[in-house]
């Protein structure tokens, strides 16, 4: 595998073609390191498709997928306490259903090659603000070190009067190759 060439792309409205100079327009100037040239659009590899992360066993509802990976980077859709059924785990206990959401977001960031350590941020949606305490005992235990960015969100109800907790990622799944 050749090594990457590292070069600048201008965004599209500073490239001018050459015939703009002759109608006097002022010329363009960019500044640059010397040691970084100019790529032209044929170096540049524009971003990866999206991939659909479907982990075996595990019940996804047809409207979207579980995880969606672009590149190093795969968005986990917000998960809430089911198991690979589809039955609600721990109903009226925010602890064991943080547990089974942190446990589907695990299973979906391995299933694209990742692993919790990867998740760089998390957005959370209780519906009741007394829950936090046991969700917020559930992440710190599920990410011991160097937690993930997160952001948690009080919300009146989720898709199930059920569900208490459902929290969304995004991982940053390394090139291991």
């Amino acid at each position: 595998m050749a090594a990457a060439k590292l070069c600048y792309l201008p965004p599209r409205h500073m490239v001018r073609p050459a015939h703009h100079e002759r109608m006097g327009d002022a010329p363009l100037i960019l500044s640059l390191p010397k040691d970084v040239p100019l790529c032209s659009t044929s170096e540049v590899t524009t971003m990866s498709e999206r991939k659909p992360i479907l982990p075996r066993g595990l019940t996804a509802s047809p409207a979207f997928s579980p995880g969606v990976q672009v590149g190093e980077l795969l968005y986990i859709s917000g998960q809430v306490a089911q198991d690979n059924r589809g039955s609600v785990v721990g109903v009226g206990d925010c602890n064991a259903q943080t547990a089974q959401v942190f446990s589907r977001i695990r299973t979906i960031a391995e299933a694209a090659g990742a692993s919790l350590q990867d998740v760089v941020k998390i957005t959370a949606f209780l519906t009741d603000i007394a829950d936090y305490p046991a969700y917020n005992k559930v992440r710190s235990d599920t990410f011991p070190h160097d937690p993930p960015a997160s952001s948690t969100v009080i919300v009146a109800a989720l898709v199930r009067p059920e569900f208490l907790v459902e929290v969304e990622a995004l991982v940053h799944v390394p090139n291991r190759g």
